[in-house]
């Protein structure tokens, strides 16, 4: 059955069996059959491979078709299902495709919406098919589609297929650090996201409209402009968010943790920070959970500075950390300004090299009475594991190892390290799969004058207040 006789199917069952149907109900159901696809340029998106298109919009309307006849075989409805029905998304994400776990379960909770928003030139379709915001983490979903089924020129920069601007109407207030996730499918088709760190306006934050115009795709300059509502309505009910005020005063510098919210994706934390004008953008941070273990952190972003006179300022800063399955009682937050980076060559760096394959433990001096200790490494059929522990200061819990094979080739750990024990820092990481038949150097690189003259102060933060 094609998909315009399943429309013209479910408009006929809706026609018949209006009478027996309550009005609240009714009206809703309505509203969903004048969005189905009609098959005219005016009501469904234009897509450039009309062959594949016609193949999708069956499995659309068939799906809303069954909602409709197992609702109405239901005998009953509530007012609330009306609502729900209006928000029946298209089905699949984007973001089940792309690689991003958090995405994925955002997307099986529901907690995304499906603007479909679509805009054609050059020969290329471009249609944003999801959104995610948490009122800090704004990820789209998108698709690519060239009109001649044939695959996009490569760009230079691989992890930028897309050039882009935006803005809010709403507010000029508003910082963002962006980039893109891309994947090629067949025929001239490509599923992505853009993933931005967004800051905006207090008052805007919960309600905005993103305008993106993208200027370039794969190095072919066009116009695609789209104009997104933005809500965080569907997540702000599993967030839970709290207003710690704590302040710490160190070295001439104020910091005060303003906020911190939980979210399922996401672990925000805003901070002002009055500094010396010269200092602003000397900062860092770290978090920790209330066992002392790092938390996994992504790109923070600070506001326009505002000028508190004798030469101070205060940024507003937005740290972006990994969602915690349980909210803690508390964290720990680490703020500092950066040591001086070394490069490769310079004499002030140590470097180790071990046998893999050797006589363990190991110890490696960090400077500033901190170590690290390598108890072994385990050579797994399908990884490697190595366990190691920290004393000293816990940052060094996330130091950076590499693994040599007997080719030269070098290898990090890919995932973040597990904690072995609550009462010191003993950990696990893991790095890819490797021969151990053949030569395995493991190495690493130490600056025993960074770690002895870090600089550094530390927060606790009670989680107690919420907002």
């Amino acid at each position: 059955m094609n998909d315009k006789k399943v429309d013209e199917m479910l408009r006929r069952f809706g026609a018949e069996n209006k009478t027996e149907v309550p009005s609240f109900f009714s009206s809703g159901l309505d509203e969903i059959l004048e969005k189905l696809p009609q098959h005219s340029p005016a009501a469904a998106p234009v897509s450039l491979h009309k062959k594949k298109q016609r193949r999708k919009l069956p499995y659309i309307a068939g799906a809303a078709a069954v909602t409709a006849l197992c609702i109405f075989g239901s005998g009953f409805i509530s007012p609330a299902m009306a609502q729900v029905l209006r928000e029946v998304p298209l089905i699949g994400s984007v973001f089940e495709k792309v690689g991003d776990p958090i995405l994925q379960d955002m997307s099986k909770q529901g907690l995304i919406s499906q603007p479909q928003k679509t805009a054609t030139d050059k020969g290329i379709e471009m249609r944003i098919t999801d959104v995610f915001y948490d009122g800090s983490r704004l990820a789209l979903g998108y698709k690519l589609k060239t009109e001649n089924n044939q695959p996009l020129n490569k760009v230079e920069n691989q992890s930028m297929p897309l050039q882009w601007s935006l803005s809010v109407p709403e507010t000029d207030n508003v910082q963002w650090i962006g980039d893109v996730t891309e994947k090629a499918g067949k025929d001239g088709e490509y599923s992505g996201k853009i993933d931005f760190n967004f800051d905006i306006e207090k008052r805007f934050r919960e309600n905005f409209t993103l305008q993106l115009a993208v200027e370039a795709i794969h190095g072919v300059k066009g116009s695609w402009k789209f104009s997104i509502p933005i809500s965080t309505r569907k997540v702000e009910k599993a967030s839970t968010t709290f207003q710690p005020m704590v302040t710490k005063k160190w070295n001439g510098m104020t910091y005060t943790v303003e906020r911190v919210t939980f979210s399922p994706a996401t672990t925000q934390v805003i901070v002002n920070r009055t500094v010396p004008k010269e200092k602003m953008q000397d900062f860092f941070y770290i978090g920790y959970d209330e066992s002392g273990t790092v938390i996994s952190g992504g790109p923070s972003s600070g506001g326009a500075p505002k000028d508190e006179g004798n030469g101070m300022v205060t940024v507003t800063d937005t740290l972006l950390f990994e969602a915690m399955k349980d909210i803690p009682k508390s964290i720990t937050l680490e703020a500092g300004i950066p040591g001086q980076l070394k490069a490769g060559d310079d004499p002030s760096l140590k470097r180790y090299s071990f046998d893999a394959k050797g006589k363990f433990p190991v110890t490696i001096p960090l400077g500033g009475g901190n170590s690290i200790t390598v108890h072994g490494i385990e050579f797994l059929p399908d990884k490697t594991i190595m366990k190691y522990e920290v004393k000293g200061n816990p940052v060094f819990q996330t130091h950076y190892f590499m693994l040599e094979d007997g080719t030269g080739k070098m290898y990090g750990s890919e995932k973040k390290p597990v904690r072995m024990a609550k009462d010191k820092y003993l950990f696990t990481t893991e790095f890819p799969k490797l021969d151990s038949k053949q030569t395995i150097k493991l190495k690493t690189e130490v600056d025993e004058a960074e770690g002895a003259s870090r600089q550094s102060v530390m927060m606790d933060i009670p989680l107690a207040q919420k907002k």
